[in-house]
């Protein structure tokens, strides 16, 4: 009797499931620039002690969708006895959003001089940019606009807790006149470096530190008259 009525229980279960399965969708907007695609690699797993799940999850824009020119790893987790549910994410999907986000233009904005604090020592003006002559005298006291954007794809990688990230910018400076023209000035390559790390305390919280390599935190490859 028992045979008889569990065993049809648990295959409606998983007829159940798998309805349930095909039902979830593939394709779930994060926000008004990517969405995140997760599609199953391959057939669910169900052994005697887990139920295993293995999924791509991959960033994509949602302007300009593409692949991102690095590919993904396959990784196993390790089987942890005494846990309920392990779960366990690759660079691959971390990147793939830095690379959607990089795609669909997100990666940048204009800093204005308003933006800045009036007690901060620093302004966007010419009349404070003293190592370079030529501002004053060709642009003398006008106001300054600055374009900040990441370069290249901002790369993050994982290592024993902590988490790497560089960060490839590049800074377009610009005067602006009376009639709000913008007359492009010079542009400053920026290559920044970070380490940091994350943790569940009730809820997720991280800390980023700049490194401390020979270089500092950044460099500045060059600049550019435009």
């Amino acid at each position: 009797m028992i045979r008889d009525q569990i065993c049809p229980a648990i295959q409606h279960a998983i007829n159940g499931s798998e309805k349930t399965l095909q039902k979830i969708p593939v394709n779930i907007p994060v926000g008004q620039y990517i969405y995140l695609s997760i599609p199953l690699t391959s057939s669910p797993a169900v052994t005697a002690q887990s139920f295993e799940l293995d999924i791509k999850g991959e960033f994509y824009s949602l302007s300009s969708p593409s692949e991102p020119p690095f590919s993904a790893s396959v990784f196993d987790v390790p089987y942890a006895e005494n846990y309920m549910l392990s779960m366990a994410t690759s660079e691959f999907l971390v990147n793939s959003a830095a690379y959607a986000f990089l795609s669909s233009g997100a990666l940048q904005i204009n800093i204005r001089d308003d933006m800045i604090p009036k007690s901060f020592p620093i302004h966007l003006n010419t009349s404070q940019f003293d190592f370079i002559p030529q501002l004053r005298t060709l642009y003398p006291n006008m106001e300054m606009q600055v374009l900040l954007y990441a370069s290249e794809t901002p790369l993050f990688s994982f290592s024993s807790g902590v988490i790497d990230i560089h960060v490839p910018a590049a800074a377009k400076f610009s005067a602006v006149k009376p009639d709000g023209t913008l007359v492009p000035l010079f542009r400053l390559d920026v290559d920044g470096s970070f380490n940091g790390s994350a943790w569940i305390d009730k809820k997720l919280t991280g800390a980023v530190q700049m490194n401390n390599g020979p270089e500092g935190w950044f460099s500045l490859s060059h600049t550019e008259r435009l």
